[in-house]
């Protein structure tokens, strides 16, 4: 298995059709802009790397189906870690073909083991991302099959446990896009039972919480709303953070 670059701050960009947005508790939201463009700018702040997810429903409206993917990656100079829209073994090898460093694949999507041993012996197990949607509130509501039971996060780690994965990421649904803080019980309970790399993602409000995670042992954190949506505003502004901070907090 490939290794991978420790404590990396990662913007997470949400496409859909197209187009890019803010979105909290993974609904709808701000419209932020073309993520070609988004993208680039945060190429251009010298990000440690770039995950796009997309959520188009319909394939053809994908970023690689619809031809933009490639143009995408072309205007950056960063990795890029695309999912979204895959199922296929086709849909993988034009992903990749698009000039992807690595490859989301959602626990428990269409054909998702078999994709990751695709994609394990063609591009190699550190070319794999699987994603992991936690959630702690959801299921007090109503059932869904969208999201892992938070409590259920020890089996699922078993049952992935043999796979060819190079990192997991693992997104607490209940606080995304909130800016309400971290759940470092989440983060400390998955370090505790896998040895893969882990990129955190969700309720991250300030460069504290980074930290924060990095001091835990979390390898990566994605951020979107920090990067993308003024605090007093709510105002789209793509930015990201500071390197006067990265050296003050000692990253």
């Amino acid at each position: 298995m490939g290794t991978v670059n420790l404590r990396r701050i990662i913007p997470t960009v949400i496409v859909d059709k197209g187009k890019s947005f803010h979105r909290v508790k993974f609904k709808s939201g701000v419209y932020l802009g073309d993520p070609i463009n988004i993208c680039k700018i945060y190429s251009e702040k010298n990000c440690d790397e770039l995950v796009v997810l997309d959520v188009s429903k319909k394939k053809q409206n994908t970023l690689f189906s619809s031809g933009m993917l490639p143009r995408l990656t072309s205007n950056v100079f960063v990795p890029v870690c695309y999912g979204g829209g895959v199922s296929t073994e086709e849909d993988v090898r034009q992903v990749f073909d698009s000039g992807v460093e690595k490859i989301v694949i959602k626990f428990g999507s269409k054909n998702w083991i078999n994709l990751i041993k695709f994609c394990s012996k063609n591009y190699g197990a550190q070319s794999i991302v699987l994603n992991l949607n936690l959630s702690e509130q959801f299921w007090n509501n109503k059932f869904s099959n969208k999201y892992i039971r938070a409590s259920d996060i020890e089996a699922v780690l078993n049952e992935i446990e043999l796979l060819p994965i190079g990192e997991l990421l693992v997104q607490m649904i209940d606080i995304s896009g909130t800016r309400s803080g971290v759940n470092h019980n989440i983060a400390s309970k998955v370090l505790s039972l896998t040895e893969l790399p882990i990129i955190y993602g969700g309720g991250v409000s300030q460069a504290k919480d980074i930290f924060d995670l990095f001091s835990l042992g979390i390898d990566a954190v994605s951020v979107s709303t920090l990067f993308s949506i003024q605090s007093g505003t709510h105002a789209p502004l793509i930015t990201y953070i500071d390197s006067n901070i990265r050296e003050n907090l000692g990253y």
